[in-house]
Parts: C-alpha cells; structure tokens; sequence
C-alpha cells in the first residue's frame, strides 16, 4: 500500500455502494457499511484503519475514520469470497444505497478466525481503539 500511495500521489482508493448486509455487526455493537464494489484489485486481506467519506450531489462529506475488515469472515464461515466491511467511527445513521470513497491506511492485523461472536467482539472493539488512536489527527485532507 505504501509503494501505492507513492505512485499515485495519494492514498489509495476504493469507491462502493454501501449495500444491504446481514446486520450481525449491529447486534454486536458494531454496525458496518458493507460495500460492493467494482473494483478488482482491493489491498490485502485484514482488519484496517482508514478514513471514509459519503459521495453525494453537494460533493464528498467530511473525512471520518473507520476500522474495517476486507476478507472472507472465517469466524461466521461466510465462504470464500471477500467482503469489505467498515465500521465508521462515531457515526449513526442510514448509508445502504450511497456510495463512499474509503482510503485504507493501516493494516492493523491479518484476517483471522475467533472461536465465537464473544471473542470476535473483544477483538473488534480492540481494533476500534487502536485504529481510533492511530488516526487521531490524521482525518484532515
């Protein structure tokens, strides 16, 4: 991802429509954006720090951090093809049918399985907190 951002000026991008999921990070505290997107090369499997914005008619929003997971979701045993999930830090609201820009920052850990939803719930909150220090002041832009 560096040797990206460096060829392109910028952190990399990925744009997607935020789409219907099976809301099982909102009974566990943490509601995800789940995107479709059309593009075919996405930055390693894992957990991620990035920031995010919601693309729209007046122009993109404010930056917001987000941590998220790119992979299969071997805890749930969804199968083989990757998702992209983010879960927007500090944010409530409805965002199935827009569209976001998301630049992936940080990889935080490799994707892994956890031996229930209690255990992947501690670690996804650790991810939170450590995705949340390392963008602090690092949204701008």
């Amino acid at each position: 991802m560096a040797e990206a951002q460096r060829l392109l000026g910028r952190p990399w991008r990925l744009r997607g429509t935020v789409v219907t999921g099976r809301k099982l990070g909102r009974t566990i505290g943490f509601p995800t954006a789940n995107l479709a997107s059309p593009q075919s090369a996405l930055p390693p499997r894992g957990v991620w720090a990035g920031r995010v914005r919601v693309l729209g008619p007046q122009g993109p929003g404010a930056w917001r951090g987000f941590v998220g997971n790119l992979g299969v979701r071997p805890t749930l045993g969804q199968g083989l093809a990757p998702s992209i999930e983010l879960h927007l830090l500090g944010f409530t609201g409805a965002l199935v049918g827009r569209t976001l820009e998301a630049e992936f920052l940080k990889a935080l850990r490799p994707e892994k399985r956890f031996a229930g939803l209690e255990a992947l719930k501690a670690q996804i909150g650790r991810d939170r907190d450590r995705a949340r220090a390392w963008l602090k002041g690092r949204l701008k832009g």
